[in-house]
């Protein structure tokens, strides 16, 4: 029998056919899988020569996939996407609105209880800051500044998608 060496481990084995280049299925699927082209990448490449995180780094440099392993810029990148996601499924305008920016509009006040709001808290601490939509969106409301007011999350979460007959913000 006729003798090979290895194409992904370079170990000698016995060829069993002419044109076998790999030792066993787990070397044959580790030679095939192709590798992401920057230097030191391990990932598997997807586009380009490149892995996911690399092509978006190259594609988008300006947003935030150039800071891929910050979780705060990831939660609100991933909390404005699915909010855009949800208005656009009810047809309803949808702006990027920012949280913390709403808090200052509304003197870190909550929109149902009228008491302060502490922006240090985080989730899912009852009183932690919470984005309100005063015309749900559940019922038809926008996404947009002037439909939103800042909340204590465990007043947002006991009003639910009831509501809807408060005044808009004149200020969005």
């Amino acid at each position: 029998m006729k003798q090979g060496t290895c194409a992904h481990c370079r170990a000698p084995f016995s060829l069993t056919r002419s044109d076998q280049r790999f030792c066993s299925t787990r070397c044959s699927n580790a030679g095939n899988t192709r590798r992401c082209e920057r230097e030191g990448c391990t990932r598997p490449h997807r586009a380009k020569g490149l892995c996911n995180r690399h092509y978006k780094d190259e594609r988008y440099p300006d947003q935030a996939y150039a800071f891929p392993d910050d979780p705060e810029a990831k939660r609100k990148r991933d909390l404005a996407k699915a909010k855009r996601r949800r208005a656009a499924q009810r047809r309803s305008d949808a702006e990027d609105v920012d949280r913390d920016r709403v808090g200052e509009r509304d003197g870190w006040r909550c929109g149902i209880c009228h008491r302060k709001v502490n922006r240090r808290r985080a989730y899912p601490d009852p009183l932690s800051p919470s984005l309100d939509h005063v015309v749900p969106i559940s019922r038809g409301g926008p996404h947009t500044y002037a439909n939103t007011r800042i909340t204590h999350l465990r007043c947002n979460l006991e009003r639910g998608n009831r509501g809807g007959n408060e005044q808009l913000a004149l200020l969005g």
